[in-house]
């Protein structure tokens, strides 16, 4: 017994003696960072966790308490064309006494002022992409998070941002214990210019029960003018409401750009572990396209949409329904698994063509239908799409029947600059008529067959037509060449193929006995024997 205690004691000695070097490490640390080399230390090690791969931060006037109290006078992030966030006189307060039970909270978190002089420019990302699934989950926190204070005195977006300047008050609050999450957000223009946002998002209890509240007003039409890209600047409304139990809560959506478009909807959510959201709506947005187009889309446009988020992060969208003036579209859809995988089916069915006459600028009539398939990968998607239609009709060409079929496939991963996109195609036209009979004799077969293959790089800047042929209807053509379209050069790769024909096309024309006679020039050759 007597070698048992002193065992113990020497132990407890020991324990004690490294439980006060740990504090003195603490105390140390803790007071190095009140030096300005520890202040110095602290903001490199800060500015290096946030800087990126074509992005920098820099961090001037450093001073407080740190880590708990900070000031720091200018914060800058800057990208390859310069500055485009500022932000000055910044304070952060956290609470100490929370972190030591193992919560943050962030007492106030302001900024005097901050300038958004424009979008960021995007840098190439070299590493594999995230998969969607997990792109799209939200994130857990190790820790309880507060925010108790959220301000910023004023927020100002260049013109640059939505097409004029804006300054605003920004002030919110959140927090995020595990499932219950609380958080407010208003902006409001102190420029003497109307707008406004209100976010309320609140989730709690057993069961969970949400509650949520989205408005925003900007009635003076810069967002939507910039949007748009036209000289119309419709003012925009928009408000998400809905309130109860998150496995049967109900929303309503309501959003107008002034008198020209209006969009309401019902929604719904169903489940927990694997949540269906439907939405079901109308849609009146024919003011808002010229008038060819609108006839197209028809005055007001059901809008029928049902999905549902997996338990994996996956989405799955069972139902959609639109349905326009010239015909309906329906489609589903499977993609952000775990696995990458994308799945999805588009049919319209268009038996009204004659409503497309203004947009196309010819008189059209029959009816058609269109099929797409995307399968594959995120990385290696598919793309099918079939056409058919029947009766058809085009200014003076009319058919009894046409088809086409396109089939795009990915050779290499589609981020990779040296994949190559690949593209065939098919299809035939059965019956040609024209308005002028004449003009095809009765020798000329009346049923057309054509095909295309190329190739092209992912940001379309090469394409390479490897194979183009057309016969029938008195027309034997085949063609084979590259051409490059880069920046402004797309329309002269439009003219090689419309325009004067290269050296080495050769069209050959078959016309009656009687119209035989011989033309070439020095960039092609037709021959009608």
């Amino acid at each position: 017994m007597g070698i048992i205690i002193p065992t113990w004691w020497r132990w407890l000695r020991r324990l004690g003696i490294a439980a006060l070097l740990v504090v003195a490490i603490v105390i140390g640390g803790f007071g190095t960072l009140q030096t300005p080399i520890g202040r110095d230390w602290f903001a490199r090690t800060a500015i290096g966790a946030v800087s990126g791969p074509g992005s920098s931060v820099s961090i001037e006037g450093l001073d407080g308490l740190m880590p708990f109290r900070m000031r720091a006078t200018r914060i800058t992030i800057s990208d390859g064309r310069g500055v485009w966030l500022t932000l000055r006189n910044v304070a952060f307060d956290l609470a100490a006494s929370e972190v030591a039970i193992g919560r943050v909270r962030v007492r106030s978190l302001s900024a005097e002022a901050v300038d958004i002089a424009r979008w960021p420019d995007t840098v190439p990302d070299t590493t594999p992409p995230l998969p969607l699934s997990e792109r799209l989950r939200l994130p857990r926190l190790p820790v309880p998070v507060a925010i108790d204070r959220l301000a910023v005195d004023r927020l100002t977006l260049d013109a640059a941002i939505i097409g004029d300047r804006v300054e605003a008050s920004l002030a919110g609050n959140a927090s995020l214990h595990g499932q219950t999450i609380q958080a407010e957000l208003d902006l409001n223009r102190i420029d003497s210019n109307p707008g406004s946002l209100t976010f309320r998002l609140g989730l709690s209890g057993t069961p969970a029960v949400l509650a949520l509240r989205l408005t925003a007003d900007e009635p003076t039409g810069a967002l939507l003018g910039q949007v748009l890209h036209s000289g119309d600047r419709p003012p925009l409304s928009l408000s998400l409401t809905g309130d109860g139990p998150l496995a049967a809560w109900r929303g309503r959506l309501e959003a107008s750009a002034g008198s020209l478009a209006r969009f309401d909807a019902d929604i719904s959510l169903a489940g927990l572990d694997e949540t269906g959201v439907t939405l079901s709506g109308i849609a009146a947005i024919d003011r808002l396209l010229p008038p060819d187009i609108a006839r197209i889309i028809g005055e007001r446009v059901p809008v029928v949409l049902r999905a549902t988020v997996k338990e994996t992060g996956a989405i799955a969208i069972d139902n959609l329904a639109i349905e326009l003036a010239l015909g309906s579209l329906t489609g589903d859809a499977a993609f952000a698994g775990p696995d990458r995988a994308i799945a999805a089916h588009l049919h319209a069915d268009l038996p009204r063509l004659a409503t497309a006459n203004g947009a196309l600028g010819v008189k059209m009539e029959g009816s058609a239908e269109l099929t797409a398939t995307i399968s594959g990968t995120e990385e290696r998607p598919r793309l099918d799409l079939d056409a058919f239609g029947d009766s058809i009709g085009a200014a003076a060409f009319g058919a009894k029947h046409a088809e086409a079929h396109l089939t795009v496939t990915t050779a290499g991963n589609i981020g990779n600059p040296a994949a190559r996109i690949e593209i065939a195609a098919h299809g035939e036209v059965r019956a040609v008529a024209l308005s002028e009979p004449t003009i095809l004799s009765a020798a000329v077969s009346r049923d057309l067959t054509w095909s295309l293959a190329a190739r092209a790089s992912p940001d379309g800047g090469a394409i390479e037509v490897t194979e183009l042929s057309a016969r029938g209807v008195g027309l034997d053509l085949g063609y084979s060449t590259k051409c490059r379209a880069r920046s402004t050069a797309a329309s002269s790769c439009r003219s090689m193929i419309f325009g004067p024909l290269p050296e080495f096309l050769v069209i050959r024309l078959k016309a009656p006995s009687h119209s035989k006679r011989r033309r070439s020039d020095n960039s092609s050759r037709i021959a009608l024997p």
